[in-house]
């Protein structure tokens, strides 16, 4: 594409109104079957959006990475424990988590925070998610995860 073609599609965009707006509640980003870890037995139904960003992000943190359908998803968190971490892993686990939940187009800014026990068995993720949406309202999540598992210990507002 040219420069006199790029700048007159620049002019057209700058000159475009917004004509929708961020949906209200209940219909905000809809509901979800509960399954951060695991489908909920009962199928029950959430529509709790800070509930429903978190499990997400649950799940793409748990998952390892390089789905057939989605090769570049997930990190497989739960490959730290049970193995002696040094800090500087602990900073690049960081900022692993953050590039990969920032890809869900609805968080705006997180922050994310990795501690590990003593016994190098348990690691303690602490999240703080922005969404875009201002309805949902900021909030925050303590992750504890396991070798076996993710397991979101509280949700904060």
């Amino acid at each position: 594409m040219n420069s006199t073609v790029e700048t007159a599609l620049a002019a057209m965009i700058a000159d475009l109104e917004v004509t929708s707006s961020i949906p209200s509640a209940s219909l905000g980003y809809g509901s979800d079957i509960s399954c951060a870890t695991d489908i909920d037995p009962q199928w029950v139904e959430i529509s709790d959006t800070a509930l429903i960003i978190a499990e997400h992000c649950v799940r793409r943190i748990d998952t390892p990475n390089g789905l057939p359908d989605v090769d570049e998803w997930g990190i497989s968190i739960t490959d730290y424990c049970n193995r002696p971490t040094t800090q500087k892993e602990l900073f690049e686990l960081e900022g692993q988590i953050i590039s990969e939940l920032i890809e869900d187009d609805r968080i705006d800014e997180l922050r994310a925070s990795v501690e590990v026990s003593s016994d190098f068995r348990t690691l303690t993720v602490n999240i703080r998610i922005v969404p875009f949406d201002p309805l949902v309202g900021d909030f925050a999540m303590i992750l504890s995860v396991t070798d076996t598992g993710v397991i979101i210990q509280e949700i904060t507002r």
